[in-house]
């Protein structure tokens, strides 16, 4: 690829063009503005109307689109006329040839064409996004139980129909009261106190609220916690507080949860989509020697898209960390695994950061060590990850020293201390809670999401551990984290053994390795293209599906044909035949090689479903290469 030595050619412009217009998943219609006849629209268009293209170039483009609104059609052409764009909208329906019509996202524009102007429409297929969000709605408006979003400060943000047929209160009367106003007074402690202390799974509490006409009714309550808001269900069990009452709440609850689920599941995918074909296209450049004859400025822009787009997914993964551990869903992994080497592992990763800032950087090992543990390792490593990180974020000089002992012989406590701002009183008292930021009014130019911190002391506990926080401002700040482990071998001397390994990284090629031919099974165009190119910088030999049905097709081929590919990186989510049917039936077939599921579903259960059918791997997207090059160099073309 060559930045520089690409002059101006009318005629390759057009056939990337082309090729856009042809592959695009979104629906294009052309149309002369005039008229408003179609004149031409892409083989995404077709499929979604399911007219044939000699109907479709009969139709103007006003009698393609529909709305609730019987304006707003003539309200789009009107905008289109007066300003020649129209911005994205979800107000409309598409008609087609067969079938209900589809709620779209619609956009027009003008295209400056010689010798007239044409206009473009782009749709967009929101059906089923629309279908599950207004299910979901249904579902809250309609449901016998009480819904209700409740602020952190306890003031009750939405209700559903419920409130008015249970206690009389309609949708106005409900806007940001008091949740505890509603309640008998001998209660408001108890319901104040649920409030304040929920947390990510329900638990019920039976709790007298007054009808609006001044009567008492008994509730259940169950209030889950997501971030700072609060989701309130509750059951009128004022007639009976029999088991069919209580077991209805806890129906509920399990409704709400897994509708949590489903929506992150789903917000994960949305996501980090558009973000590996982002992360994963700036990799490429910034990788392809061609690239270093920018003039400086690209190229610092090139890192900062870059870095972004990696400070988003933090957030992503930030966010979806702290869900699981609220709805009690991080599943903790005992295996073993050298407590010096972590340590090792950590200081390597994060050493050149502090290098950057001229910072002193010790590890201390200050007593002996078991040679093995049993604990999480992944865990483990995410707390100290995000300490240390810390710590260099903000401290500005002097040095960081991460120290780990055995104070008894089934504990260790690593400690990593700074020299840098320290911590105030009152930050000690918030850092641990969610989206609050270490230092935010001393240092706010260090950004975060104010979740790590959460994190971390949340998966301590889990693993029965602590993590505690001391400083003074202008002093530094230290971390303590103290964690019980099974010892699997004798402690070794007091010397951190890894250390002088530390940075010995296989530098090789992932080509060089026993890996050489990858099918890539992708449905997304951009992302087929950003893997390939990523791949293929590492001297891999790389072809692409557009569907698991033909992954399945082009696996099986190479098997019959003597070049069998020796590993699949498969998308799970793609039409025709998603990624894991396209697993299930290539293991049934025969095929034993390596299959890795890339999916920007990025759930613990999403990773368990994927190895369960066959997939030897998965990783999330957008991809961290660094794993998947040591999956690929680690994998010699064995049997799956």
């Amino acid at each position: 690829m060559d930045f520089t030595n690409h002059p101006s050619d009318p005629t390759r412009h057009e056939e990337v063009l082309r090729c856009l217009f042809r592959e695009s998943n979104d629906a294009f219609f052309l149309f002369e503005p005039q008229s408003l006849r179609v004149i031409d629209l892409n083989p995404a268009a077709l499929r979604l109307t399911a007219y044939d293209r000699k109907q479709a170039l009969q139709l103007r483009v006003t009698e393609l689109f529909d709305s609730e609104d019987p304006k707003a059609v003539d309200r789009l052409i009107e905008a289109y006329r007066k300003t020649h764009i129209f911005h994205s909208r979800e107000e409309y329906l598409l008609r087609r040839a067969e079938g209900e019509p589809l709620a779209v996202n619609l956009s027009a524009s003008r295209i400056h064409t010689e010798p007239e102007p044409i206009g473009l429409v782009v749709v967009r297929d929101i059906s089923e996004r629309r279908k599950a969000q207004d299910t979901l709605e249904r579902f809250f408006l309609l449901s016998p139980a009480l819904f209700g979003i409740v602020s952190p400060g306890g003031q009750l943000l939405r209700g559903n129909q419920a409130w008015e047929s249970v206690l009389g209160y309609t949708a106005e009367d409900l806007k940001s009261t008091p949740v505890t106003d509603l309640v008998h007074p001998e209660d408001r402690e108890l319901a104040a106190t649920t409030i304040r202390e929920a947390g990510g799974e329900m638990s019920s509490r039976e709790i007298r609220c007054r009808h609006k006409e001044g009567s008492d009714r008994w509730l259940s309550w169950s209030i889950s916690r997501v971030g700072d808001i609060r989701y309130l269900v509750a059951l009128d069990v004022t007639a009976t507080k029999e088991a069919a009452a209580l077991r209805l709440a806890k129906e509920a609850a399990e409704v709400a949860n897994r509708a949590r689920g489903q929506f992150l599941s789903s917000m994960s995918h949305e996501l980090r989509t558009p973000l590996t074909a982002i992360l994963a296209l700036v990799d490429v450049f910034l990788a392809d020697p061609a690239s270093r004859s920018l003039p400086p400025d690209r190229r610092i822009d090139l890192q900062a898209i870059h870095r972004n787009g990696e400070h988003l997914l933090g957030l992503i993964n930030g966010v979806l960390d702290l869900a699981r551990i609220d709805a009690g869903k991080v599943i903790l992994e005992r295996s073993a695994c050298d407590p010096s080497r972590i340590v090792a592992e950590v200081a390597e990763m994060l050493r050149p950061r502090s290098v950057e800032k001229r910072l002193g950087f010790r590890v201390e090992i200050l007593s002996p060590l078991p040679g093995s543990i049993r604990t999480d390792p992944m865990r483990l490593r995410q707390i100290l990850i995000n300490l240390v990180g810390n710590a260099i974020k903000f401290t500005d000089r002097g040095e960081v020293a991460i120290r780990v002992e055995a104070p008894s012989p089934e504990t260790l406590r690593f400690t990593v201390a700074d020299t840098g701002v320290g911590l105030t009183e009152a930050e000690i008292a918030s850092i641990f809670q969610s989206f609050e930021q270490v230092q935010a009014s001393r240092h706010r130019s260090e950004g975060g999401s104010g979740l790590g911190l959460a994190i971390s002391r949340r998966l301590a506990e889990a693993m029965e551990g602590t993590l505690t926080a001391t400083g003074e401002p202008g002093r530094g700040s230290t971390f303590e984290l103290t964690i019980p482990v099974e010892i699997l071998e004798t402690p070794h001397g007091p010397e951190c053994r890894e250390c002088s390994e530390a940075g010995q990284m296989d530098q090789r090629p992932a080509s060089d390795a026993g890996v050489s031919r990858i099918l890539l099974a992708e449905d997304n165009a951009d992302n087929r293209r950003a893997i390939g190119l990523r791949l293929e910088q590492e001297g891999l030999d790389v072809a692409t599906a557009r569907d698991g049905q033909e992954a399945v097709d082009a696996a099986m081929l190479g098997e019959e044909q003597g070049t069998p590919f020796d590993m699949i990186l498969m998308d799970m989510q793609m039409p025709v035949l998603d990624g894991f049917e396209a697993t299930r039936q290539l293991r049934q077939k025969g095929y034993r090689g390596q299959i890795v599921a890339l999916t920007a579903f990025a759930l613990e259960e999403d990773r368990l479903e994927c190895l369960r059918l066959g997939c030897n791997h998965h990783l999330s997207k957008p991809i961290e290469w660094g794993k998947l090059i040591d999956l690929i160099q680690n994998a010699a073309a064995a049997p799956g």
